[in-house]
């Protein structure tokens, strides 16, 4: 599936049903290293809605210009999650750099969030402040 935005376009799987769980992958792959690590898990518990987006640039989802930092790429997430699930509650979860994002979600513009889950998240700088909603 494709999902159109204003400043980038992300191609994306989704498997199951229940509680939307979005799933980030790290760089430099795409999608299917996370459906790689978390279906064989995920695929045998019911009441999981599984979303495996590729970030811009990466698979399946054409590069975007105009997303040049973290915090950009966070509001694509936003938007993203926006049009594909609406104000439906979601728990995000990432490996490697999809961690960070999934962590960094917690104090930006990525709203809905209930709960994140990170595997081997890197040495990266999670974001310090005020909670959001804080």
């Amino acid at each position: 599936m494709r999902c159109e935005m204003e400043r980038a376009a992300i191609d994306y799987e989704s498997f199951g049903s229940g509680i939307p769980l979005v799933v980030l992958h790290g760089m430099p792959l795409d999608r299917h290293a996370s459906m790689h690590e978390f279906e064989p898990i995920l695929s045998a518990r019911a009441g999981w809605r599984r979303i495996y987006p590729d970030l811009p640039g990466h698979g399946r989802s054409p590069a975007a210009a105009r997303i040049t930092t973290p915090d950009e790429l966070l509001s694509v997430l936003a938007e993203f999650v926006t049009a594909t699930l609406g104000d439906a509650r979601f728990v995000l979860a990432g490996t490697s750099f999809g961690a960070c994002l999934a962590a960094g979600s917690s104090t930006s513009s990525v709203t809905g969030s209930t709960g994140c889950a990170s595997t081997s998240p890197p040495s990266c700088a999670i974001p310090r402040g005020p909670a959001r909603g804080a």
